[in-house]
């Protein structure tokens, strides 16, 4: 999904077609931008589509923000696993391939990369091994990850979290019902970059609007107690992909999760789902290619 990102867009399409991993299905979801980023795509897709086993570009109707419109590709997908990924941020050429054979391995409900940081920092994150109880405190996983379609349908997609945190929120779901997921350890094998604009700087940071997400992801899942780091930390990395059992000093022992799962089948088409009824799915196709 993308809005407002023209410059990045190039990269981060370069970066899908040097994929090692064959047969890929691309879906660009256009969030009603103002730049000239759809024209960018469009033109890009019309150029490099034999790449790819199929192709589309997609425009919502209204701005739908992000949880709705990331339940737009998904909904879209035919594959069994999906991998996000913002316009700004970057993958290697391994990515894809190491995340998808860890998934098949483990049956995993998501699998999710370390990430190098770039641009206006340089750290990693995400490079803790799975566990539910650390969600407890803060959120460790970013939105870049190969998420099971089946999973997705199973938890019912992405809410609409007003300024943000909808991945917190999904794999908090995912928890609740002993979905497992997987790490994949070694090298960073995505890249996040770091930059002033970007809606965690200027939405989901903002003072207050963080207070009103605290509120309202604790009260949608109660087990829930989100620490905040200190201003000095969350200068040197992103807050809410620290590792949060540093951050808090708070009991998880007691949390009574459902015990842990492997999803055995995987294919979408096993699941229900009312989410083609959502009002959040409605939008135009712009390119399809196969």
């Amino acid at each position: 999904s993308r809005r407002r990102h023209t410059r990045s867009l190039c990269d981060w399409s370069s970066d899908v077609c040097s994929s090692d991993l064959g047969q890929i299905d691309i879906i660009i979801v256009d969030d009603c931008s103002k730049d000239h980023s759809l024209s960018v795509a469009k033109t890009w897709l019309e150029r490099n589509h034999h790449h790819f086993n199929r192709s589309l570009l997609v425009q919502n109707r209204t701005n739908s923000k992000l949880g709705p419109c990331r339940n737009v590709g998904f909904y879209l997908a035919e594959s069994d696993y999906i991998f996000t990924l913002d316009a700004d941020n970057r993958l290697s050429p391994r990515c894809l391939e190491c995340c998808l054979e860890l998934a098949r391995e483990s049956k995993a409900a998501f699998v999710y990369p370390t990430l190098q940081e770039f641009g206006a920092s340089n750290g990693q994150i995400g490079g803790l091994e799975y566990t539910p109880m650390k969600l407890i405190s803060g959120n460790y996983i970013d939105a870049m990850a190969l998420v099971a379609k089946s999973a997705w349908l199973r938890v019912g997609g992405y809410r609409n979290i007003r300024h943000g945190w909808e991945d917190y929120d999904l794999w908090c779901r995912m928890a609740e019902l002993g979905l497992h997921a997987e790490h994949l350890s070694g090298e960073p094998l995505a890249y996040y970059r770091v930059h002033a604009q970007s809606m965690l700087r200027t939405t989901t940071d903002e003072s207050q609007n963080k207070k009103e997400l605290i509120q309202n992801l604790e009260s949608l899942h109660p087990w829930l107690h989100i620490s905040i780091p200190q201003p000095d930390v969350a200068d040197e990395c992103d807050s809410q992909l620290l590792d949060p059992c540093a951050q808090s000093n708070i009991q998880i022992a007691s949390v009574d999760f459902q015990k842990g799962s492997r999803l055995s089948a995987l294919r979408s088409e096993e699941h229900t789902s009312e989410l083609q009824s959502h009002s959040d799915l409605v939008c135009r196709l712009l390119l399809e290619k196969k």
